[in-house]
């Protein structure tokens, strides 16, 4: 039988084609291969521009999708580096190629990935891709640092400047603007008033975006802007490198370094003056919602420490503290606090509200159970049927009624279809054990809260938040910043039998309520 070819081919740069790794070069050359040893080439897959670090290119996925239809045999490439260029990517591809029953061969290097030798080198060759991809890595990185020794700008858009053939050029729009946030910011305006100014004036970021406070600070902060380079001041993770590059660069500054300087004392001083109480707990941090946009609040301090070390303060919207788009609206920690105790504490000694809350979970809990089993009727009988006709088709291969290529589609259609209506079946099974198990029962509501209530009153801080997180969904306000509703995070209990309070768990989002509890009692 003839062997069957997909040919795959690559170009990351015009540099590679300039220097005879054009995809038409490759083409040739591979299916001239082709023709001398009596192959068809069933298709060409060619990705232009793409590196080889990056597995998703079209044309490679398109190819590792066709593989698994039995459209080829074996993928054939010029180099071993045109497929990827690391280890782990070469390993992956191979060894879905080989679950297709699809060989893989490099022209340059003649191995066959059917035996233990040829996979062996192949890895070998991989190691091979991944140390000369490294060395590059390295060779570009030791490039970067020089440049900034030499005080060249290393590339990025940047505010108040415009990149042009690998060098920064003074905006004079932008510089203007930059120039005010550093006067504004020296005459007492912080950047959160810098943020709001800007964003009132209509001044968008270099990137079209509304100015945050995090872009604020980064320009009050940037030596580049007093005329400076620097690279390489974090590392991976995000971590600072104090032997960073700092050297006078070759661009023009925009704020002169007297200025600049000047700026930074202000920052440090007003640094060192930032309360610290936002690092403590606060129970309602992430759960109160903003009365007028609906975002996240959190806790702001705003005096000195109390004798215990906490905190007096507030409650403000993220979102204006991000980018100004809400009110500055603040709400009272301590009233708002203390209003939603009293709340959850009227809520738990109250039977009509529970009775209530249970009704209305299990009257939103029904389901027609009747349809439901009709449907996995169906199902299994659609599964019976497939799997028949499946034994039938292996009858009428090994008989010889059907060739292989229409065996294998046929089959692999099928076992595509039976997986489908498996996991149909899962998921209409699994609601009826949901339906059948999560009938709320009260006694299991009512004691769960008692005893949320216990252990919330022995609690400190710290457990009475874990403890509020695992009990409340959202606080949302009025305009008068008084509590509106309160939605609790408990849907469903898992009855394990009936009135059985001490195996009932109320179901919460993060696991179950009766489970935090009991997690608490060992805690205090």
């Amino acid at each position: 039988m003839t062997m069957k070819v997909a040919i795959y081919t690559r170009v990351s740069t015009k540099e590679q084609a300039e220097e005879g790794f054009s995809l038409d070069a490759q083409r040739g050359v591979l299916t001239k291969f082709c023709l001398d040893k009596g192959y068809e080439v069933v298709g060409i897959y060619s990705d232009e521009g793409i590196s080889g670090k990056n597995k998703k290119r079209p044309a490679l996925q398109k190819m590792l999708k066709d593989s698994a239809s039995s459209k080829f045999n074996l993928v054939i490439v010029w180099k071993y580096s045109r497929i990827a260029r690391n280890l782990v990517d070469t390993l992956t591809i191979v060894q879905e190629l080989k679950k297709n029953d699809v060989s893989f061969k490099c022209l340059d290097i003649d191995f066959d990935t059917t035996t233990p030798a040829g996979i062996m080198l192949m890895q070998m060759m991989g190691s091979i891709a991944e140390y000369e991809r490294n060395n590059i890595v390295e060779n570009v990185v030791l490039g970067m640092n020089q440049r900034a020794r030499d005080g060249k700008w290393n590339g990025g858009i940047l505010f108040g400047y415009n990149s042009i053939n690998k060098s920064i050029q003074v905006n004079p729009e932008e510089a203007e603007v930059v120039k005010q946030m550093f006067t504004w910011y020296l005459n007492g305006v912080g950047p959160v008033l810098i943020r709001d100014r800007l964003n009132k004036l209509g001044i968008k970021t270099k990137k079209g975006n509304e100015f945050n406070t995090i872009v604020v600070r980064d320009i009050l902060t940037n030596p580049v802007y007093k005329g400076y380079i620097r690279f390489g001041r974090r590392r991976e993770h995000n971590k600072l490198n104090e032997s960073y590059t700092l050297v006078v660069g070759e661009h023009q500054a925009i704020i002169d370094e007297e200025t600049f300087e000047k700026a930074q004392i202000v920052m440090q001083s007003n640094k060192r003056k930032t309360k610290r109480g936002t690092s403590g707990v606060h129970l309602l941090t992430s759960i109160l919602r903003c009365p007028d946009c609906g975002a996240k609040m959190y806790f702001h301090p705003a005096s000195a420490p109390k004798p215990d070390g906490t905190y007096r303060g507030y409650y403000m919207c993220s979102r204006y503290k991000q980018n100004g788009t809400c009110k500055a609206r603040t709400i009272n920690a301590e009233k708002t606090e203390r209003a939603v105790i009293e709340r959850l504490a009227h809520f738990i000694a109250s039977q009509e509200i529970v009775k209530g809350v249970v009704n209305e979970l299990n009257n939103n809990g029904t389901m027609d159970l009747s349809l439901v089993k009709k449907q996995l009727e169906t199902i299994l009988r659609e599964i019976r049927e497939l799997e028949k006709g499946k034994h039938k088709q292996m009858l009428d291969y090994s008989m010889g009624k059907i060739d292989v290529d229409s065996f294998k589609e046929i089959k692999q259609f099928t076992e595509k279809v039976i997986k489908e209506r498996v996991e149909q079946r899962e998921a209409l099974e699994k609601e009826l054990v949901k339906s059948v198990n999560n009938t709320v029962n009260y006694n299991a509501v009512h004691n769960a809260l008692k005893k949320f209530q216990t252990m919330f009153q022995k609690a400190d801080m710290k457990l009475k938040k874990r403890l509020l997180d695992s009990l409340i969904e959202k606080i949302t306000l009025n305009e008068d910043r008084t509590i509106k509703h309160i939605e609790f995070r408990f849907e469903l209990p898992n009855n394990n039998g009936p009135d059985d309070v001490e195996s009932n768990d109320v179901v919460t989002s993060h696991g179950t309520l009766n489970r935090i509890i009991s997690r608490a009692k060992a805690e205090i």
